[in-house]
Order: C-alpha cells, then structure tokens, then sequence
C-alpha cells in the first residue's frame, strides 16, 4: 500500500489549496470493498484526469493536501448523489466517485469481496471499523462506500449495526505443510447508523484456521565427497577422480533430484608428454562464389588435433582444398509484355464487360526463374445503351366491401402494371386492371311480418311461431292479467268488484319467446310465476311480429 502512494505522489500534479467543506452527517461511512461495477455503475466526479467530463470543482487530486481534498471530494459527491436521486455511493482509485440506486444494499454487499486497499486523507490504512472523524477512499480496484443520510431520520433512529455474511475462507496460505486460511465479514446488515453500535460486541469480524493441502516435498542433498582415485596416466595430464551419493537426505514427496555432478575430476600426472601433430576433420564447404553459371567453394584443416607439442611432429599434408560449384545455368525470370487493346463488350444493351490480354513472354521465364506475378486478363465495365424492361403486374389488391349485404352485390379487386413498369421501349403488360366477381348472392334480406296479437284464458296455453325457420319471435306486449271485463268472461259470474287494471307474468314469456323460432305460454299462476290480481279471473295476451 505504500509503495503504491509514493509512485502516485510523484506522478500526478498538486491541485488548489482551498477546499470546500460540509456537515459529515450528510453521509454515513459502510466500509471498503473490491470495485462491484454492478453495485455501483454511475461515475459521478473524476479528479484523476484534467479533461475527464466529470471534474470536481477542486479540480485534480491535492496530495499535497490530501485529506482536504478527500473531504471535499466526499461533500461534493454526497451532494450531487443526493440531487440525483442515489442512495450511496464510493469513492475509489483514490479520486474517482461512482454511485447507485439500489436500496438492497445490504444483500449486495454480502456478495461482494471484502478489501483491505483503502486508505484515510493522512496515507494510513482504514481500520475495519472506522469512526465519523475523516473520509476514506479506495486504491486501484477497490472502493469505500457511503450511504445518503437523510438529516430528520439521523435524529430519530439509533440503529445497531449487524454482522452480513461470512465470505469465502480465502485460499491456504501455504502450498504444502501446514498453513492459515482466514475469513472476514462485514457490519452492514444492517449497518450502524444514528449513533448505533458497531458489531464488535457481537463477535469477531475475522475468523482463520488451519489448513494443508499436501505435504511438503522434500528435496535431495548430496553426502560428503569420496577420496579421489588413482591417476589415469603417467604424464601429458591425466584425471583422479571423486563420487558423491544423492542420500543426504534422498528426495521424497515429489521433491527434486540433487543439483549438481555426482562425479569430479581433478587434472594429475602434469609432466607433458611428447605429442604428434593431427589434422582435424575437414570443415564444411564454404560458400560458392557464384549462385549459378560456374563458381568454387573452399574448405579447410588445420593440425590441431592436437597441435604438435613437446617436440611431436608436424601434421604431412594439404590444409585448403577447392572444389567447382553452382554449374546450373542461372535462371531467367519472366516479364509481361504490354496490354493488348480492349475486346467487344459482352452485353449489346446494359452493363456488360469487356477484356484485354498480356503474356509473360518479355521475356519467358527459363532454368527456374519466377514466372510473371498477376493476371494474364483485364476486364473493366462497359455499357452500349439501355435494355428495353417489359412491364409486370404488380399483385392483385385486396377485395372490394361488396356492394350489397344481401340478395347479391358486386366486388372488385386492382393491379397496375409497375412490377417493373415498362421502359426503354419494353412491352406493357396485357389484361385488365380491374376484376369484379358477385358477392352475397345466396345472403336472404331480413325482413318483419305484421303483427299477430291473441289471448288465452287463465287455464289454457298457446302456442307462437314464425312460418318461416330463419326468423325469431320479437313481442311487442305481452302480459298475464286484465284489462277489460269483455276478454275471457264466458262461463263466469262478473262482479263490479273484479279488477281489472292488473297484469304479470313478462319475464317468464320473455325468457320463453322472445327471439326464438318458437314457443308454448301457459295461462296458470304457477307457470307465470304468481297471481298479479288475487280473484279475479285472467288471460295471456300478446302483440308480437316475426323478423329474420
């Protein structure tokens, strides 16, 4: 982490040294974090870059100053994540604000990889738990959050902070053997606010254990070195020699084989003997001195295995020898020769094409050379006059709405020769523009007949129907009752005090007839439903037509 600041200390420029300041019960401090984009996807100030679009009004990072700045920084954010509707925010990289709207903030965070990169204003690292005093701010890929803080719910609510989620225990410490893997979780479910408690009495906020994945391999090491041995020769320098065992300890567990020789040797026997000269081996050929047409090449030897010494004898024979090389006739590459002219285009009318030729004969190539690169042919556009284009029909429209809705009509449908339209002296096209076709010609007219009007004595039914099967019944009146002393009165006494001004029963004869072929009414209390004049004697009567 401080190495980190001392590299960014001497890179980036100081910024002005007045700043802005604000009540730190604007925003409440959450914790440090690994960068979540998803968390928090809005940037919303950038003092990191001169021309970055979102340039706090202090300008770039102060490190001059930096805890001011970080304050101000941190007021600024608050103030505009409030204005535009977020409910925290980070700040990271150590001048970047980004913000998000998502109230679940808590489920979010026990998602999210806990970090210790974030440091205060003074360069120091941020504790887990940090107290309102100072702002703090994440490094590279890291950031510490805020949230918004509303000034009346401050005042009115005390809540205690709550541990979230365990993460993840982290990897163990140690390859092989015996090693550590640690565990953290943070106070944000809920996170204190109000004056509320941290979570340092309800438990540790790190946990570790230990662990082992394998164990360790054990590498090898060599035992002490043997006496040497017996010289190999009397003189002209001979070797003694001396072995080590790989047993100090042997390797185990998939560790490594002992680096180093299991043997060495020491010169002895010093006294030089007399040594005849020897040619070494013949070098290889060296390069011919023409690529083609005829050249030489030359190798050589000298005596130098060994060289004479100690009054040896000279090496007897020659040190050079030459032999010709590259007698192949040397290649020809190919040329092409000019264009030719251009041919007949190929179509009489339209685009067509027309072509040239050239060949590699300028010469042709011979004894392997290149032949020539490119085509043989050239073809360009060419165009004489336009093509006459017959017209086509265009699809027939959609019908017409017939002209009648029954007893026959007529409809008609559409097309226009423009699928091409004829041009440059084409043919247009041959039929009619227009089709009609009949229409609703077995479609019979509705029509009403007169009206029927009857009765039926209270006692008896009647039977309605219409004569032809598609029309329906429509009533007109209809009721079970009387109306007058005349209808109906045969086989009775009449008295004064009979009414006659009562009538019932419309809903039953309606539910039975109205818009039906046919139907049956019977004159009785009972099937009426009820007797609308209690004593007095009655009758159905009914008005009604036929329509269909």
């Amino acid at each position: 982490m401080k190495t980190a600041i001392i590299v960014l200390l001497g890179v980036i420029a100081c910024a002005s040294a007045a700043f802005r300041t604000c009540d730190r019960k604007m925003f409440a401090k959450v914790g440090c974090y690994a960068r979540n984009k998803a968390l928090l996807p809005d940037m919303i100030l950038n003092g990191r870059e001169v021309t970055a679009k979102y340039l706090p009004e202090d300008g770039l990072i102060s490190w001059e100053d930096y805890n001011s700045y970080i304050h101000s920084l941190a007021c600024e954010c608050a103030e505009k994540a409030k204005e535009q509707g977020y409910k925290y925010f980070g700040i990271g990289f150590y001048g970047e604000c980004f913000a998000g709207k998502n109230v679940g903030l808590a489920g979010v965070l026990a998602k999210t990889q806990i970090s210790d990169l974030c440091i205060r204003g003074d360069y120091t690292a941020c504790e887990k738990v940090e107290d309102g005093s100072h702002e703090c701010v994440g490094g590279a890929n890291a950031e510490y959050i805020y949230t918004i803080q509303e000034q009346a719910a401050q005042a009115e609510q005390r809540i205690n902070g709550g541990y979230g989620k365990w993460a993840e225990w982290t990897q163990c410490d140690q390859e092989c053997g015996e090693g550590m893997q640690f565990r953290e979780r943070g106070c944000n479910n809920p996170i204190p606010s109000g004056g509320g408690d941290d979570c340092e009495a309800l438990g540790d906020a790190a946990q570790s254990r230990k662990c082992m994945l394998k164990e360790c391999p054990v590498d090898g090491g060599y035992s002490r070195w043997s006496e040497y041995g017996k010289c190999s020769a009397s003189c002209g320098g001979g070797v003694m020699k001396r072995t080590r065992t790989c047993t100090n300890p042997e390797p185990s567990n998939g560790g490594q084989q002992c680096e180093g020789k299991a043997e060495e040797t020491q010169a002895c026997g010093m006294d030089p003997c007399p040594v005849d000269g020897g040619f070494s081996q013949w070098s290889k050929y060296g390069q011919c001195t023409l690529t083609c047409g005829g050249g030489l090449r030359v190798r050589e030897r000298s005596c130098t295995k060994p060289s004479p010494a100690h009054g040896g004898k000279d090496c007897d024979g020659l040190t050079q020898e030459t032999e010709s090389c590259n007698s192949q006739s040397c290649p020809v590459d190919g040329v092409w020769s000019s264009w030719g002219s251009y041919g007949a285009c190929s179509k009489d009318c339209g685009y067509g094409i027309e072509t040239r030729m050239r060949t590699c004969t300028n010469p042709a190539p011979q004894h392997n050379g290149k032949g020539c690169e490119g085509s043989t042919k050239d073809t360009r556009a060419c165009y004489k006059k336009a093509c006459p284009v017959n017209g086509k029909w265009s699809a027939w429209s959609s019908y017409t709405s017939c002209s009648k809705s029954c007893k026959g009509g007529q409809k008609s449908r559409t097309r226009s020769c423009t699928n091409p339209a004829p041009a440059h002296n084409g043919r247009s096209c041959s039929g009619s523009t227009k089709e009609t076709v009949d229409c609703n010609q077995k479609v019979r007219c509705p029509y009403y007949t007169a009206y029927h009007i009857n009765h039926v004595c209270e006692g008896g039914n009647m039977r309605m129907w219409c004569t032809d099967k598609h029309q329906v019944i429509k009533l007109s009146e209809y009721w079970y009752g009387r109306t007058n002393t005349n209808t109906c009165k045969k086989g009775i006494n009449w008295f004064w005090h009979w009414k006659t001004a009562c009538k019932g029963g419309s809903n039953k004869v309606h539910a039975s007839c109205q818009n039906k072929n046919s139907c049956t009414v019977y004159a009785n209390n009972s099937w009426m439903g009820g007797d609308p004049c209690k004593g007095t004697p009655k009758y159905y009567y009914v008005k009604f037509r036929c329509y269909g």
